[in-house]
């Protein structure tokens, strides 16, 4: 049962949406719950894990975007989230970074979350557009590079998948929507941290 409902809006049709099954303020900072896009009534999946932390490396990003600080790198000259399947394909002619002492793609300097499951798998990115527009795109991630095609229900080949390839999502987050996201996440990162006394 739901108890409390999460939504950051996008616009009429959009939100992203954690639904709790407790109320806010029986939360944690372990406490774990799915986060969806929702797109005319559509749930998509595009995170798990602690809320907690999520929602902080949400914040960063967009207190990062505000700034006009979170520019693509200049090697991203196609859509982020199709160059993030094709590093994954193979990631001979990408330029890398070490996060966390692993070396990933540089786009990963825009991401925000990730979801993966047997057959569906997303990420979410923000990034400023050359005009300093803030930018959030979540996109479809392959589902199928660490599978045996033998033992794999509806398995698609990389190639036949990449050609139907399209964003979930893309667009301008106003910077009064910015800032009212970061407002949200204040209150419900200080009810988690008052409930655990941090």
């Amino acid at each position: 049962m739901i108890k409390y409902s999460i939504n950051f809006l996008v616009d009429q049709k959009t939100n992203i949406n954690i639904s709790l099954k407790d109320s806010l303020d029986e939360l944690n900072p372990c406490y774990e719950e799915d986060i969806f896009i929702v797109i005319n009534s559509i749930r998509i999946p595009i995170a798990s894990g602690p809320i907690y932390n999520n929602l902080q490396a949400l914040s960063e990003k967009l207190e990062k975007s505000l700034k006009n600080e979170l520019p693509l790198h200049e090697s991203i000259n196609q859509d982020i989230g199709y160059l993030c399947n094709e590093y994954y394909n193979d990631d001979t002619d990408f330029i890398e970074k070490k996060y966390n002492n692993r070396f990933l793609w540089i786009g990963y300097d825009n991401y925000i979350w990730e979801f993966s499951s047997k057959d569906q798998g997303s990420t979410t990115w923000l990034y400023n557009d050359r005009e300093g527009k803030i930018i959030l795109e979540i996109t479809p991630d392959y589902p199928y590079f660490f599978c045996d095609p033998k033992e794999t229900l509806n398995y698609i080949p990389y190639k036949e998948w990449i050609q139907l390839y399209k964003p979930y999502l893309t667009i301008t987050l106003p910077k009064i929507v910015t800032k009212k996201w970061l407002m949200q996440i204040e209150y419900i990162i200080k009810a988690i941290e008052w409930y655990k006394g941090l």
